[in-house]
């Protein structure tokens, strides 16, 4: 849990997240399997509200999926996939009428190479 800014609205908000993290390196050599869920959610602390005076409350749950399979000492190939949805009890609207927050579902894929240097500590 932790305190935070309400972005562009002042005050503060009750940051809260719950998340969990897992990996499977046995399906074969340099495969790993990897699965980090998290859910979040945002609460008004104080006096932050809407336009319309409610409180700003939001909650959202990441499911990611990732898959690495080392090509070489120092490089990988990395495969993700990850659903995003975000939930409020309304909109979230400044005074000037401009939304700030609403339900959003996403599903994001991203495709790439990981360079890095291998760092080993078992020679002198």
């Amino acid at each position: 849990m932790e305190v935070a800014t309400a972005g562009g609205l002042g005050g503060v908000t009750d940051n809260t997240s719950v998340f969990g993290h897992v990996d499977v390196i046995t399906f074969a050599r340099g495969l790993t399997l990897s699965f980090a869920p998290r859910y979040s959610w945002v609460k008004s602390a104080g006096k932050i509200r809407s336009a319309d005076n409610r409180d700003i409350d939001i909650s959202s749950i990441t499911l990611p999926l990732q898959v690495t399979y080392r090509l070489t000492a120092w490089m990988a190939a990395v495969a993700r996939y990850q659903f995003y949805q975000q939930r409020t009890a309304h909109e979230v609207r400044d005074t000037a009428g401009n939304l700030f927050a609403a339900d959003a579902d996403q599903n994001r894929l991203f495709v790439g190479l990981q360079f890095g240097y291998p760092i080993t500590f078992d020679r002198p």
